[in-house]
């Protein structure tokens, strides 16, 4: 049955292969996003955060409150490419969807990590 909009088929849609670095980026997004939120919680409960001391405190920040930041950036990056690449491989790739939420859970990533990484981690040193 042809899809009146595109002049396609969901047969011809469904063989199209999904862009590998679209999925990719969507879970590199959603454990970014598992991560600052697992930082929400944690900093939530501010003495055991302050009670961890030398590499197991920069463990806990660097896991919960910057590894967040670069993930979210990467899923953003890469869900951008691969975007380009569905683009300009319309007839045989599909995928935007995966590569579009990408690009927004990381952005609200890299903004629930910052304010964490700021509110707990640079605030106090103020």
């Amino acid at each position: 049955m042809a899809n009146p909009a595109t002049g396609s088929s969901t047969s011809q849609e469904l063989q199209k292969q999904i862009n590998p670095l679209a999925v990719t980026s969507f879970v590199l997004a959603c454990i970014a996003l598992f991560l600052a939120l697992l930082g929400a919680l944690y900093a939530g409960n501010q003495t055991r955060v302050n009670n961890v001391h030398g590499v197991i405190r920069a463990l806990v920040v660097l896991v919960t409150y910057l590894g967040p930041i670069a993930m979210g950036i990467g899923a953003m990056y890469y869900g951008n490419q691969a975007l380009e690449q569905i683009e300009s491989n319309r007839q045989t790739q599909r995928g935007d969807g995966f590569g579009v939420f990408a690009a927004l859970m990381g952005m609200l990533t890299v903004v629930i990590a910052g304010c964490e990484t700021f509110a707990f981690v640079i605030w106090p040193l103020l």
